[in-house]
């Protein structure tokens, strides 16, 4: 488990926090589809109908793209150097593209994928690495976290399914 998942969980119990981020991405999509959820018995929307309702949206967008600002408290991170804030902006174009750009005080990280090659560039440390991998967006977290042993941040908005995606660490939603 890195260390952006791992303090990105524990911040709330039973991973509330990762819910509300992907909650707050439905502001970010176009108007909801114009099917009226099912609401609990209590009469609201269940948290649960709403991030299938995201994720449907998500997986089948052939294009989107999103900012968030993360913050990763210097106890929790490791020795990677990912302590503290950034803004990044991820854009993602289906079947097989994507780009971030993670702006963090001293430093920006650029992440571009092709569907063939995956490249990521540090300016301020004026390195880069690029290998090929051709894997879809859906295999891409997990090849990232196997060749640099991390997932970068918001890596699983990358997948189709980001409700199987997210649910499957959940133990309630």
């Amino acid at each position: 488990m890195n260390t952006h998942r791992t303090h990105l969980l524990s911040r709330i119990p039973g991973t509330s926090a990762l819910l509300a981020a992907t909650c707050g991405m439905l502001f970010l999509l176009p108007a909801a589809s114009t099917h009226a959820a099912p609401p609990t018995p209590g009469g609201e929307l269940s948290g649960d109908v709403i991030l299938k309702q995201m994720s449907e949206k998500l997986g089948a967008a052939k294009q989107f793209s999103f900012k968030a600002h993360r913050t990763i408290e210097p106890d929790m991170a490791g020795g990677d150097g990912l302590a503290g804030m950034a803004d990044i902006t991820v854009v993602v174009r289906r079947p097989d593209k994507m780009t971030a750009t993670a702006t963090l005080p001293g430093d920006i990280r650029r992440f571009y994928f092709d569907g063939a090659h995956f490249s990521l560039v540090d300016e301020g440390k004026y390195v880069y690495s690029t290998v090929p991998l051709a894997v879809s967006l859906d295999e891409l977290p997990a090849e990232l976290a196997r060749i640099y042993g991390f997932t970068p941040p918001l890596a699983e908005f990358l997948v189709s399914d980001l409700y199987q995606d997210l649910t499957w660490r959940a133990a309630k939603v």
